[in-house]
């Protein structure tokens, strides 16, 4: 059975329900008001006096079952309310136009009323379980519920992270080959000269004044 039920605002206006008020007062009107909340899917509470003031105005201690049996004889005369028999023949109270002031209620997925025609459940039933194959199949070819997609396409998926380049090492070899034509650097530029790999010849034929100098030098040596 439901928690909640809906009801119409035109209750307030109700002719049905001020003729209620003014055989039985305020306090009848109050119980059928009360009432809706525990009415089953089809409409039905148990024809027991009792059962009701225990079920709906337990704390009503001016109430008594034979307040609610009169009310209740009352409303089955009126209209607002009419006896059925359930299975194996018990007696129920249901409010004639109950599913006209229940829009968008899921009757299918609510328990079975006792005092419901057996077409009723079987129709019901049907429109469930087709809805539950439905699922079942929607889940078994995708792999994950309708409500497990629904909520995947709700969080953002994460942005990758971008992969940080490796530092630059500096390599303890020797250093690359020079290109053919470029000029090698002067041994002088490591602060050591060793004379021996001086090419002396090589450095005349590129600076005049070394070759004068080393002209000088020669005729020195051979005097």
């Amino acid at each position: 059975m439901a928690e909640r039920r809906m009801i119409h605002r035109k209750v307030s206006v109700s002719a049905d329900l001020a003729a209620l008020d003014a055989k039985h007062g305020p306090r009848a009107v109050l119980f059928y008001t009360w009432m809706i909340p525990h009415l089953d899917r089809w409409g039905c509470v148990p024809d027991d006096p009792a059962r009701l003031l225990a079920t709906i105005g337990p704390y009503w201690r001016d109430t008594s079952p034979a307040d609610v049996k009169r009310w209740v004889a009352w409303m089955v005369r009126r209209g607002v309310l009419e006896r059925v028999k359930g299975h194996g023949g018990a007696c129920g109270l249901r409010v004639p136009r109950f599913h006209d002031h229940q829009s968008g209620a899921h009757f299918d997925r609510e328990a079975a009323s006792p005092f419901e025609p057996a077409d009723v459940t079987k129709r019901w039933t049907r429109k469930q379980d087709r809805k539950a194959a439905s699922t079942s199949e929607d889940t078994d070819r995708s792999g994950t519920s309708p409500s497990e997609r629904k909520g995947s396409r709700s969080r953002p998926r994460p942005t990758p992270s971008p992969t940080p380049s490796p530092p630059a090492i500096e390599s303890a070899a020797a250093p690359p080959e020079p290109e053919p034509g470029a000029q090698s650097p002067p041994p002088e530029a490591n602060g050591h000269v060793d004379p021996g790999s001086v090419d002396l010849d090589a450095i005349a034929a590129t600076s005049p004044a070394v070759r004068a100098g080393l002209a000088r030098g020669r005729a020195r040596g051979a005097a």
